[in-house]
């Protein structure tokens, strides 16, 4: 089978490239296409999209990544992890932890005396959401520090890594049945991992093949699964970025895309480097490339070089070269921003409520001036919904 990792520089070469994927090996009727995505956003747009090249977009099944890797270690293992490690119960199990006096006198929780001190049973539950919140972290982007502290019988150099460990195997002792290490999500995803990259899976078990889409972080627990998962069906992941060697390095980096760009530099490096990482650990069997390597579509040069020149087409341009202009244009004309150019616009509002008066303003004013402009070409991105969402 074949795990392929393939690049764009705009979300609709990739969409093609997806679609003639598909149409080339059409599956069953009754069998849904598994198409990873990060968001609901992205879900609507590649239905919209697919629906318009189709006249029809069914058979689709479009998880996030978390839910489809929990989905399918479900299905492939046949006992669930240990309930005592999700993420509520054990928000309850350290704060009870917390409330014991003697924890205060515990010389491995010496960094957390100052809270624990005060007695206050408030303070003491945000500190155990806090560690909750942190071992949540741990098991899927640090699970092999958790599976090292189940076995550990002395506490670790560090203090505040001492203090974590405490507490854990206080979690873990709680919990054992004596059977062995707790088998906590770390463990149990694992196990799944390990599974597949043995070939003990029955294939009827498995979708017929997986794409990622438009995806632009995702937990390296979860990259490992899918690389394991490539060795029974086809994985393909369309990742979008502005050039082709910009995640590779710097020199090719254009300053907005070394700014912004981090978190798809960091999956691309999972995605081409885990197998190469994981073979050498002998975590996954041989005979991977290492590192993978990567396809990149990008826009045919005269469409790039013959668009109209407005400013944001001229950013687009140097974004996917990795050129930032720093010196003299070779043309001056190059510099000029025409009268009538309203591609790119920043508005600096005093706050919140005035930047979405703001927004309405640009958008009615967009729709009274192009007739063809529909809702669904919109797209309004926010850093914090919450914050606009009352409003």
């Amino acid at each position: 089978m074949t795990f392929r990792v393939i690049t764009g520089d705009t979300p609709r070469l990739l969409l093609e490239q997806l679609d003639a994927a598909m149409a080339s090996d059409p599956l069953p009727p009754l069998t849904d296409d598994v198409v990873i995505v990060q968001s609901l956003g992205m879900e609507r747009w590649l239905r919209q999209q697919l629906a318009r090249r189709r006249g029809v977009a069914a058979s689709l099944h479009m998880p996030f990544p978390a839910a489809f890797c929990r989905e399918l270690a479900k299905t492939l293992q046949a006992a669930p992890p240990d309930p005592a490690f999700d993420e509520q119960t054990m928000l309850w199990r350290i704060h009870a932890l917390l409330l014991d006096d003697a924890r205060g006198r515990d010389p491995l929780l010496a960094p957390l005396q100052r809270i624990l001190a005060t007695g206050d049973p408030v303070a003491r539950f945000q500190l155990a959401r806090q560690i909750t919140a942190r071992f949540d972290e741990y098991r899927l982007y640090r699970p092999d520090l958790l599976m090292a502290w189940d076995t550990a019988l002395q506490p670790p150099a560090s203090a505040h890594e001492a203090w974590q460990w405490h507490l854990w195997r206080q979690l873990a002792d709680a919990s054992g049945t004596g059977d062995g290490p707790p088998r906590h999500f770390a463990r149990w995803f694992r196990e799944t991992v390990t599974q597949l990259a043995s070939g003990s899976v029955d294939r009827a078990q498995l979708p017929p093949r997986v794409a990622l889409f438009g995806i632009s972080t995702m937990a390296p627990l979860f990259v490992r699964l899918l690389q394991a998962l490539a060795h029974h069906i086809p994985v393909t992941c369309y990742v979008f970025t502005p050039s082709a060697q910009g995640w590779q390095g710097a020199s090719h980096r254009h300053p907005l895309e070394e700014a912004f760009g981090l978190t798809t530099r960091e999956l691309l490096g999972e995605l081409t480097d885990t197998p190469h990482a994981a073979q050498a650990s002998g975590s996954l069997p041989t005979g991977l490339p290492a590192p993978l390597p990567v396809e990149h579509l990008a826009l045919p040069t005269v469409a790039v070089t013959t668009a109209r020149a407005s400013l944001l087409h001229r950013l687009q341009r140097a974004i996917r070269s990795g050129v930032a202009s720093t010196g003299p244009a070779p043309d001056d004309a190059d510099r000029v921003i025409a009268a009538g150019d309203h591609s790119l616009l920043i508005h600096d509002c005093h706050s919140p409520r005035r930047e979405l008066e703001v927004l309405r303003d640009q958008l009615l004013d967009a729709f009274a001036a192009d007739a063809s402009l529909r809702p669904h070409d919109i797209l309004v991105m926010v850093p914090d919904v919450e914050r606009y969402a009352p409003l």
